[in-house]
């Protein structure tokens, strides 16, 4: 359509020309001619600029159809049909083999799927590529410290997490994941030193400081256990499985009364919480109005 305008714009304005240059006594033909050789020449360019080509059409599609991929994609995984996620992922790739998003669902669900060597490969993949997004090569440096891990190369993801914190020192996942191959490694100082970091970055954290009083619990260090899970369960007031940890600590350090206000506290959580109402019966209290059982 565009091409036809312009032709008849150009006809039109050659039309004109010509007039000039015989001196036609019409001299409303000519300005009129003028005008519709304007007209169509815009029309031309309108088209041009608003009407994607064959070529354009084609990529859009394109990429509607890797996009309804990866929406069926996670559909998929979510239920945990990984097989068929990895599949519709796989096909998506074929349509555009360098597309980084698509890398990087299927490499997260390969390693769901406890396939890590395939989710190495793809997390490569990504980092293999020019970098553009920043964002992207973080995560898949923390996906590429996953799967090593996972397949017990921990020298290398240690290396990684390294690269990791030296591109943004903010991924507190990273300080996580380096405490807990530590700790995987029994190097429980260096799993405290690498959570201690992580808190110093983020020190509202409470997985952190959960894992940390692990770490110290390795060490057998309970003073300093039982804090860190205190600060846990202060940030994280509606995690049941982090109060349950701590009221099991604290009766394991014979801290009563700290045992007894973590299970009124388990109740305000899980009124129906049959450890909590055993350990208060077995105490001889009653639980608060506000956390009594529901019937």
């Amino acid at each position: 359509m565009e091409h036809l305008l312009y032709r008849f714009s150009t006809k039109l304005l050659r039309l004109v020309l010509d007039s000039k240059e015989s001196k036609p006594k019409n001299r409303g033909f000519m300005i009129v001619a003028l005008i519709l050789s304007v007209v169509a020449l815009c029309l031309a360019v309108y088209f041009y600029l608003s009407i994607p080509s064959p070529g354009d059409n084609g990529n859009k599609a394109k990429a509607k159809e890797v996009m309804g991929l990866r929406v069926s994609a996670a559909d998929m995984i979510k239920v945990g049909h990984f097989d068929q996620g990895i599949a519709s992922l796989s096909r998506a790739l074929a349509l555009s083999p360098a597309d980084k998003l698509v890398l990087m669902d299927r490499a997260a669900a390969h390693y769901k799927n406890h396939d890590y060597q395939a989710s190495l490969n793809d997390y490569q993949a990504v980092l293999g590529q020019k970098e553009e997004a920043n964002s992207i090569a973080e995560d898949a440096l923390f996906g590429q410290a996953m799967a090593l891990s996972a397949l017990d190369r921990n020298e290398q993801a240690i290396s990684s997490l390294h690269k990791l914190q030296e591109k943004n020192k903010h991924f507190i996942r990273a300080y996580q994941l380096l405490g807990d191959i530590y700790l995987k490694g029994k190097d429980s100082e260096a799993a405290i030193d690498a959570y201690t970091q992580g808190l110093r970055v983020n020190a509202k954290s409470p997985v952190l400081y959960y894992d940390r009083a692990v770490a110290y619990l390795r060490r057998d260090m309970n003073d300093q256990a039982l804090a860190d899970m205190t600060k846990a369960v202060e940030l994280d007031k509606k995690s049941l499985s982090l109060r349950l940890k701590h009221a099991n600590l604290a009766q394991k350090m014979n801290k009563m009364a700290v045992a007894d206000s973590d299970a009124q506290e388990i109740l305000r959580i899980e009124p129906d919480n049959r450890s909590a109402l055993e350990w208060l019966k077995k105490r001889k209290i009653a639980p608060l109005m506000d956390a009594q059982p529901k019937k």
